[in-house]
């Protein structure tokens, strides 16, 4: 079986932007509207990165803002290494044009084909150290506090939970009674842990960070957490 440095020679991308300094505009303008599969290629070193963005020319203009790449809450490794080695020495390449739904799917395909070392997680949409916020419906008020309530999760429900602070404190502690589903922005299911500690091993993070998820339902990545509790025994 070829390696990935062999798998690379044999992609040809749509279309190739040696030097994104330079081909700033014309980036813009021809990607513009379009969803798909893009990598980044460092010149310097060699390492590439590849992202899928539903919106390329936005996922773009993030790259092209040093406010952006300097916010700590986003910092990612690709982020640090355009800081460090400056625009002019990388390159873009559009791997292929694709429908939104699909951008998950096809980015986990290069991902898996080409092993990009800038690409900590090897899970398409969840590069680590970049914080993007699930989207709650939480109907609660003061009142509430302490009964059982339903979270929504982009239209998945989480198994009601108490949420006394007591409670909420001792299950979090108790990480091994709660299994983990982790699905794409398309509602399809990535896949399915036991415990908290394994989903944190899997995806590479540390097990505060999955009970913080838990916890407080803001995600270090843009998977939907669907969250069960075996045993609340408390």
């Amino acid at each position: 079986m070829e390696n990935h440095k062999d798998n690379r020679k044999n992609i040809v991308p749509i279309i190739s932007y040696l030097n994104i300094d330079e081909n700033k505009n014309i980036i813009y303008k021809e990607n513009k509207g379009k969803s798909g599969i893009y990598r980044l290629n460092n010149l310097i070193t060699n390492e590439c990165y590849i992202g899928s963005s539903v919106s390329l020319s936005r996922r773009f203009s993030n790259y092209y803002s040093i406010a952006h790449l300097n916010n700590r809450g986003r910092s990612s490794i690709i982020n640090n290494s355009i800081l460090k080695y400056g625009y002019i020495n990388f390159s873009l390449d559009i791997l292929e044009y694709c429908e939104p739904s699909l951008c998950i799917k096809r980015e986990q395909y290069y991902i898996d084909w080409l092993i990009p070392e800038y690409n900590i997680c090897k899970i398409a949409g969840s590069p680590l150290g970049v914080k993007r916020n699930i989207t709650f419906s939480m109907n609660l008020s003061k009142a509430k506090r302490g009964k059982k309530y339903n979270i929504r999760i982009n239209n998945i429900n989480i198994i009601p939970m108490i949420t006394t602070p007591e409670a909420k404190l001792k299950m979090s502690l108790r990480a091994g009674g709660v299994s983990v589903k982790i699905f794409d922005i398309s509602n399809n299911l990535v896949n399915e842990f036991p415990t908290m500690l394994s989903a944190a091993k899997y995806l590479g993070v540390t097990h505060k960070t999955i009970r913080n998820i838990f916890n407080t339902g803001k995600s270090y990545d843009s998977y939907i957490y669907k969250f069960e509790i075996k045993d609340i025994k408390v």
